[in-house]
């Protein structure tokens, strides 16, 4: 996110930007407990930086940017009681081909090959959470309980971008809807449905901006071939970033 932070401070030069580190070392652990170090790095950000957001009275903002699983980790953190006293500050959520129903439905064989073989490879809990497999039972999965949670409701503007190509999120994850695979699914559909009618139930439509974006690639790579790459041009293409946030600078601004 370093990219779309230097694109922040240049259309937005008032604006005071925190790039979290807090989880680079340790990004395959629960997504609670990842949301809860970026909760600590972001008071400990606030106490240090701008104090002033903890001033009811001052006209101050705090505004996120979250790609992939980082927009979950960043809904994990809304739960935590550091970040309450800022409930009345939440301004923008802009999540960047994020699973926020889950990897559910993926539609390429080869990528959910991959996330079998780092599951068998690694051991990676929040793998595990991202498909749901981290209980017995739907409703106590990480990503059900969370879903019932209303930290989105917290924000005047929620924009959720996904990627035509991305192989890696799937459509309907990343614009929190529900798909046509889900409706036909007699086990597993009804507890997505229930998690998109969670998410979207406590937010004002008119708060909600989708936005599904459409890459042009000049060369066929393996990188395009599995989704890899419209997933992670949402984060090193300068035009793709400039044309998002020169479209989101009303609402920004």
């Amino acid at each position: 996110l370093r990219l779309i932070r230097s694109y922040i401070l240049l259309l937005f030069p008032n604006a005071m930007v925190m790039a979290s580190q807090v989880n680079e070392d340790n990004s395959e652990a629960s997504i609670m407990t990842m949301g809860n170090r970026l909760a600590a790095e972001i008071r400990n950000f606030v106490n240090h930086k701008c104090p002033e957001l903890s001033n009811p009275a001052r006209a101050n903002r705090l505004s996120f940017v979250g790609h992939s699983v980082g927009s979950v980790v960043v809904r994990a953190a809304l739960t935590s009681p550091l970040l309450q006293p800022f409930q009345s500050k939440m301004y923008c959520f802009i999540s960047l081909s994020s699973p926020h129903l889950g990897n559910t439905y993926i539609p390429s064989a080869i990528v959910s090959a991959g996330i079998w073989a780092l599951k068998r490879l690694r051991k990676a809990q929040v793998l595990d959470e991202l498909q749901m497999l981290d209980a017995s039972s739907p409703e106590d999965t990480v990503m059900f309980k969370l879903s019932l949670d209303r930290g989105l409701s917290y924000f005047k503007h929620v924009v959720l971008v996904s990627g035509h190509q991305d192989q890696y999120v799937p459509l309907h994850s990343s614009l929190i809807q529900v798909p046509g695979a889900a409706e036909k699914d007699i086990e597993g559909g009804p507890t997505v449905i229930a998690m998109a009618a969670n998410l979207m139930g406590s937010l004002d439509p008119s708060k909600v901006l989708r936005i599904n974006t459409d890459h042009f690639f000049e060369h066929i790579t393996m990188d395009t071939m599995i989704g890899r790459a419209a997933h992670v041009s949402l984060l090193d293409s300068h035009g793709f970033i400039l044309l998002l946030f020169f479209s989101l600078y009303a609402i920004l601004e």
